[in-house]
């Protein structure tokens, strides 16, 4: 039975991000585009605005929604290694977010980067069929 726990969220699409980001391959494959180093143990947490991604050593915000300037920004900004992202292109440039450096993540940039980081065998396959040239 689905919870209010597994949807926080009132638009379906940010509810599918969190699902996705809970899984390791990708949380850690975000984590080392933003780093180029590998962090493994990723905790993934909803709030109102976000969703935090972090560990000892690294805390990732993905961004959604204006509000988390004046809220959820303010009790994660003095974190060390603190990675603000979205991956809407037009986040980064809303007048909301103008005193935060916002990174814009593309989707296929993370998928491409899962795919070359996954020990999955189907995974591997599709690695491989993304870099086939007939």
């Amino acid at each position: 039975m689905i919870t209010k726990e597994d949807l926080p969220y009132s638009d379906l699409r940010h509810n599918s991000l969190l699902s996705l980001l809970k899984d390791n391959e990708i949380n850690e494959a975000l984590a080392f585009m933003l780093t180029n180093t590998k962090h493994t143990g990723l905790n993934v947490l909803p709030h109102t605005h976000s969703i935090e991604i972090y560990n000892e050593a690294i805390t990732i915000s993905v961004v959604f929604y204006v509000g988390y300037e004046s809220a959820e920004y303010l009790e994660l900004k003095s974190r060390n290694n603190l990675h603000v992202v979205s991956f809407n292109n037009r986040t980064p440039t809303l007048w909301e977010f103008a005193q935060i450096n916002i990174k814009y993540i593309d989707n296929l940039a993370l998928l491409f980067t899962v795919l070359n980081q996954t020990e999955n065998e189907f995974g591997k396959q599709m690695d491989r069929l993304k870099n086939f040239t007939p």
